[in-house]
């Protein structure tokens, strides 16, 4: 739990205070298991101990958007209990064995916990929804992009910049990537082994290696232009 963003800053003897103050319990999840369900209203978020979560958005017509992953350490669901309703947009499940701790934030911000956790704890979580905020941007920007290549090119960079690496793992098999893409897998994977034809990009599952000649002015002005 230490290792969470939401008490960075905070002692190791805090966090140990904390954990009585705030009544929190661990969950295992097995593979599959919804955690929160789209529409279902939720008092708490949940730190993600181990394992993956997603969150998706899911069709009548049984298709499935894929809008984020969640990694070890992440807050999930902590924009959610800050909205007047309380209910998710997304449904969280399980997609990787994982442990949970659920967290009351009213009892972060009650009296049982001192002022000055309580500000360390609040500049964390304006930090963490920051940053989210800036998440949700990327994929607008992917989603922007009228071709498959352009969508895929867009990612790539953005990861790239975000590992500040030409090189890394994007923690999702082709399944996820394409519904995170929003487009067809076997079209996806076609792209990709087109791309790697052409000696843009080399990959081997989920990890990415990106070649020179994916940062050719030419390619940049296709993503632009898209």
């Amino acid at each position: 739990m230490a290792t969470s963003g939401i008490f960075e800053g905070v002692s190791p003897n805090d966090v140990e205070k904390l954990k009585k103050a705030l009544k929190l319990h661990t969950r295992v999840m097995k593979d599959g298991e919804i955690l929160v369900d789209e529409g279902e209203r939720t008092d708490v978020f949940w730190l993600l101990i181990s394992g993956r979560l997603q969150g998706a958005r899911c069709y009548r017509d049984g298709g499935v958007d894929l809008v984020q992953l969640y990694a070890p350490g992440d807050a999930v669901c902590l924009d959610v209990v800050f909205t007047r309703t309380r209910k998710s947009l997304l449904q969280i499940s399980c997609v990787r064995f994982a442990e949970v701790v659920a967290v009351d934030c009213d009892l972060i911000f009650g009296s049982s916990v001192r002022s000055a956790l309580k500000d360390v704890i609040t500049g964390n979580i304006l930090r963490i929804l920051a940053d989210d905020s800036m998440r949700k941007q990327y994929k607008i920007d992917v989603l922007y992009k009228k071709s498959l290549r352009a969508r895929v090119r867009t990612f790539l960079l953005h990861m790239a910049e975000k590992t500040d690496s030409q090189s890394f793992d994007i923690g999702m098999d082709r399944e996820q990537l394409a519904r995170f893409l929003g487009v067809n897998r076997s079209a996806l994977s076609h792209e990709l082994s087109l791309m790697r034809r052409d000696g843009l990009i080399g990959f081997s599952k989920s990890k990415f290696e990106l070649q020179p000649d994916f940062y050719t002015t030419k390619n940049s002005e296709e993503i632009r232009k898209e």
